[in-house]
């Protein structure tokens, strides 16, 4: 026991000294070189801290004499070693790893996909429209209360003409409906006409080489039907109504002198009227010819509407327009004329049954040689033998006046005039030629014609040229 306590006293000695030589650290370099050498001994003393082992708080048994322990070397203190104490590195933390927080970038704009270049489809070919498709697509055919009419006048045809050939067309846009492409020129021959030739020139008339007003005794016709600049394809088609001054034409002085100055100023009006309502019929036949080829008018596409008809229609709607509207031109009231009078050259109401009974003496007397004959002969300019405004007047009689002067023009294009006669009246051609020659006949001389065969209404009340429906 005794051992141990002195071993832990020179234990604690050591420690001291060790204490101690860190403290004296401003000893000089000969201390330092002693304390490294162990064969040199210290001068300066180094107290010892413990000179006697304490006593321990026990009941001491009488000490056994005992030699003394050799000392061991290995306990000894050894004063120049010194003991540096193991650095202990401070701990250093433990590196915590930064959490990752992902941060969402700005949304930027949806970015609008660029379109990707498609192959472009070869587009189909489109095909030239027919003249007929053409002429519908320019509504030709199409009445209007303000149509595109050209009125060309020499420069002395007196204002008062002017005046009243505009008061009947007037009343005939009113009537049958206005329609494009018509050209209405007077002239006086010998007189100034540089503007007139001008103008006739620009719708390619003659092929637009007009140079004086001689040549255009050529085609001094009203109506004609002609192409712009002689074109072939039907496109640029239109009426064109050529006058010498019916008021100075020496052609006409008889008819002048026989009528008289007020009276024949109706024949001009008359001859309007007609010239117009030839219009009206060409427009609904598109590209077609109206008149049979071998009778007028030669073409390889005509609807082979028969003279009797077309010129037919004209005079009875002629007559029919100036007994309606003879009261309500300026020219009958600054004169105060009275249709009843008689003598004008145009058919009045009061006079057609004279021309009913004269028609059926002429075919009764005539026989198969005149106008007794099936009517094949009325198709044709050159042959007229029967009263054409009579065999309409029949037309009318057993079918309508809006059937004779719209219902054929509606289907005449496509089907030509034999069809569309055959499908409106319910008869062929041929067999209304036989029907008038059995009712004219079917009668004595002098017997009158039936109840309604004759129209005692105006014309808005028997037809509707407004309503025709040719495409």
């Amino acid at each position: 026991m005794n051992i141990k306590i002195a071993s832990l006293v020179t234990i604690l000695s050591m420690v001291m000294i060790v204490f101690a030589a860190c403290e004296d650290s401003s000893e000089d370099v000969s201390s330092s070189a002693e304390l490294e050498n162990p064969s040199i001994k210290s001068s300066k003393v180094i107290p010892t801290a413990v000179t006697k082992a304490p006593t321990a708080d026990v009941v001491k048994s009488p000490e056994p004499v005992v030699s003394k322990p050799k000392e061991n070397p290995f306990l000894r203190p050894t004063p120049f070693r010194i003991t540096v104490p193991t650095m202990v590195p401070s701990p250093t933390s433990t590196p915590i790893r930064p959490t990752f927080v992902p941060v969402s970038p700005t949304p930027s704009a949806t970015p609008v996909p660029r379109p990707r270049p498609t192959s472009t489809a070869t587009p189909t070919p489109t095909s030239t429209p027919t003249a007929k498709e053409f002429l519908e697509n320019a509504r030709v055919n199409r009445p209007t209360k303000g149509p595109k009419h050209r009125y060309v006048f020499s420069e002395n045809v007196s204002d008062e003409l002017i005046s009243q050939h505009a008061e009947i067309h007037e009343h005939l846009i009113d009537v049958l409906g206005g329609y494009d492409r018509y050209v209405h020129a007077i002239y006086n021959t010998g007189g100034e006409n540089e503007d007139l030739i001008e103008t006739l020139n620009e719708f390619g008339l003659l092929k637009g080489e007009i140079s004086k007003t001689e040549e255009l005794e050529e085609i001094e016709q009203c109506l004609v039907a002609v192409s712009s600049f002689n074109a072939e394809d039907h496109r640029n088609n239109f009426s064109i109504c050529i006058q010498e001054n019916p008021l100075t034409d020496s052609d006409l002085y008889d008819e002048r002198d026989a009528y008289g100055p007020d009276k024949f100023q109706y024949k001009i009006f008359h001859e309007w009227a007609q010239a117009y309502f030839n219009h009206y019929q060409r427009v609904h036949v598109f590209d077609r010819s109206l008149d049979i080829s071998e009778d007028c008018c030669p073409s390889d596409n005509s609807v082979r509407a028969p003279a009797w008809w077309v010129d037919g229609t004209a005079m009875l709607f002629s007559d029919l327009f100036i007994n309606e509207y003879f009261y309500k031109l300026t020219y009958t009231q600054e004169r105060r004329l009275n249709i009843e009078d008689g003598g004008y050259p145009f058919q009045i109401r009061s006079e057609w049954e004279n021309r009913f009974t004269e028609a059926r003496q002429q075919m009764i007397s005539d026989g198969e040689d005149g106008c007794g004959s099936d009517g094949s002969n009325e198709e044709y300019r050159e042959s007229p033998k029967c009263d054409w405004v009579l065999m309409n007047l029949y037309l009318a009689y057993i079918s309508s006046y809006q059937t004779m002067f719209v219902d054929l023009l509606s289907d005449m294009w496509e089907l030509g005039f034999d069809a569309s006669f055959e499908k409106h009246v319910g008869m062929t051609k041929e067999k209304f030629y036989g029907e008038f020659n059995k009712f004219i006949k079917n009668g004595d001389v002098g017997e009158p014609s039936p109840l309604g065969f004759f129209p005692n209404q105006v014309l808005d009340q028997i037809v509707d040229f407004w309503a025709v429906d040719s495409g």
